[in-house]
């Protein structure tokens, strides 16, 4: 089953690779900056729960909280497809080479991942747009 590959054939399928290989090194670049605004809005959450409350700052509370809630959820989805991306983008590359040396017919597979990983990509940078949108809100420049 596992025939033997020459030099070149691994450097093709190396080379064929190296797409998917960037777009997974933008994958966990994103994950760590989605993981760090989502920390920032538990940092201003828990500092909104410290202060003293009054009758209208209460409400103000209120609706903070409710805001950050929306961004984490937002946040917390993009999270969850850049994973999703991240992995559809490893298996594609794995694929590629099992396939290579198996010598089995897997580019469409491989295509099928390719955007497959893509659309969740995309789908997440959609929901962090979304994110920044709520986050440049005029209240947090008050």
């Amino acid at each position: 089953m596992f025939n033997g590959l020459t030099l070149s054939e691994i450097s093709h399928v190396i080379g064929l690779a190296t797409a998917p290989a960037f777009l997974l090194g933008g994958v966990i670049g994103f994950i760590s900056l989605l993981h760090a605004q989502l920390g920032r809005i538990l940092d201003r959450s828990r500092a909104l729960h410290a202060r003293g409350t009054t009758a209208i700052s209460t409400i103000v509370l209120q609706v903070e909280l409710a805001r950050f809630a929306r961004r984490s959820k937002l946040l917390i989805d993009s999270i969850q497809f850049t994973v999703i991306a991240g992995v559809a983008t490893a298996l594609l590359i794995i694929l590629a080479f099992v396939g290579a040396l198996a010598k089995i017919n897997v580019e469409v597979l491989v295509a099928l991942l390719f955007i497959l990983a893509l659309s969740f990509f995309v789908a997440a940078l959609v929901q962090f747009g979304r994110e920044t949108a709520i986050s440049l809100g005029e209240s947090d420049f008050q």
